[in-house]
């Protein structure tokens, strides 16, 4: 079964971390979505999304991090996103572990396509110049 989504160079932020932390995420998000289409139980769907909550967290600490050490000035509105986007996926397990049926709505996984998506192309590029600037200083 193809991946749902598939990692292109043009996504990389210039951090080898970071970069590895968001092919991680979208391959939990391709897992997820080949679990669906497999019809898979809701439960092995719930573990998958638990893995994506843990390892949204930790790549939000990262990121973070990461920003303050480079002097990123638009930290907070980042953090803003990062942590609405962490309470969002943590909703998500909420209601898979709920779901009587524990099929997950193709619309949940199409939200987590383009969020994340969106966020690193669009949101974590706008980081990118000064995490570079900040590792070539090191």
């Amino acid at each position: 079964m193809p991946k749902y989504i598939i990692w292109k160079e043009e996504y990389s932020v210039s951090d080898d971390i970071a970069d590895m932390q968001h092919k991680r995420i979208i391959d939990i998000i391709s897992g997820v979505f080949a679990l669906v289409k497999n019809k898979s139980s809701g439960e092995r769907i719930g573990e998958l999304l638990a893995d994506l909550k843990m390892y949204t967290e930790t790549h939000f600490e990262y990121e973070e991090k990461m920003m303050r050490m480079a002097a990123y000035p638009d930290i907070e509105n980042h953090e803003k996103l990062h942590s609405a986007m962490t309470q969002r996926t943590a909703a998500m397990c909420l209601a898979q572990k709920n779901s009587n049926n524990g099929i997950m709505p193709e619309e949940v996984l199409d939200f987590l396509k383009d969020w994340w998506v969106n966020h690193i192309r669009n949101i974590d590029m706008q980081y990118a110049p000064f995490v570079s600037k900040s590792n070539s200083k090191e």
